[in-house]
């Protein structure tokens, strides 16, 4: 079975990585990269966000 589609040869985990990097830059973006006000988005506490942002390697832009 062949698929067109990139993500099918791609594992869960690195598909799973990759639309949270996506998301949390853009939640960031939206706060200009306010890491408190991110973390309140999302409902997380802020040093959970910045182990996120370690393991997916998002660099401070601010």
């Amino acid at each position: 079975m062949t698929s067109s589609d990139p993500a099918a040869d791609q594992t869960l985990r690195a598909v799973l990585d990759a639309r949270s990097r996506e998301h949390l830059i853009h939640v960031l973006e939206r706060t200009d990269w306010h890491k408190q006000k991110a973390a309140e988005i999302l409902d997380v506490d802020r040093a959970t966000l910045y182990r996120l942002l370690k393991k997916l390697s998002i660099e401070d832009r601010s």
